[in-house]
């Protein structure tokens, strides 16, 4: 849009009034046309007017609001990222170190089970290893959300024996409800964490 230089300057002077007059001026024109020609040049320009009159502020609210939008984008992204694909982590530590688990009996002398809103789902057993007490996550081996604590105390009861997978030397902490010390016993070890790792890349949501 073409604007002579010194309504340029009133514009960014904050003096929209004396843009006004000097267009008329300048082209001939009515104060309406040379009013919508400087509408029309601040609705494409990063300047707004504020109120009435000549007070004019710099139009920030996009840029403004723009960066943090895109910051919490990234770190949505980034999060759902860790959510959806730490177990795929945990299966790649235990195929790293997959010659040192041995096949043990894991005792449970109870079911855990949690659900709230901010932790989410969250059940297992606590028991006790030939060595230890420990605790084990398992959500793959019931539909907890739908059988209920009761259903799980019933199924698993405690003195229950089961076989687990255990490498005391990996570390015990929690993946996705996941313990990488103890986790459920396959026959084979090595084909079901490849399993695991190749499910939750192409359907990340069953994690």
């Amino acid at each position: 849009m073409d604007i002579p230089n010194n309504v340029l300057e009133a514009l960014h002077g904050r003096q929209k009034i004396k843009a006004i007059q000097l267009l008329r001026e300048q082209r001939g024109i009515g104060l309406k046309e040379a009013k919508d020609i400087v509408d029309q040049y601040l609705s494409h320009d990063e300047f707004i007017f504020s109120g009435t009159g000549n007070s004019m502020q710099k139009n920030d609210t996009k840029k403004k609001y723009k960066a943090p939008f895109l910051y919490l984008l990234i770190i949505a992204a980034f999060v759902w990222a860790i959510v959806n694909l730490v177990e795929v982590t945990g299966s790649i530590i235990v195929l790293w170190h997959h010659d040192d688990y041995r096949e043990v009996s894991f005792v449970i002398n109870k079911v855990h089970y949690n659900d709230d809103h901010e932790a989410g789902l969250t059940w297992g057993f606590i028991g006790s290893l030939p060595d230890s007490e420990a605790r084990m996550y398992a959500p793959r081996l019931a539909d907890a959300k739908v059988l209920g604590y009761q259903k799980l105390r019933k199924i698993y009861p405690a003195g229950m024996q089961m076989k687990v997978w255990y490498n005391p030397n990996v570390t015990a902490t929690l993946f996705q409800h996941r313990t990488l010390r103890i986790i459920p016993y396959t026959p084979d070890l090595v084909s079901s964490e490849l399993s695991i790792g190749i499910e939750l890349v192409h359907h990340p949501c069953q994690a």
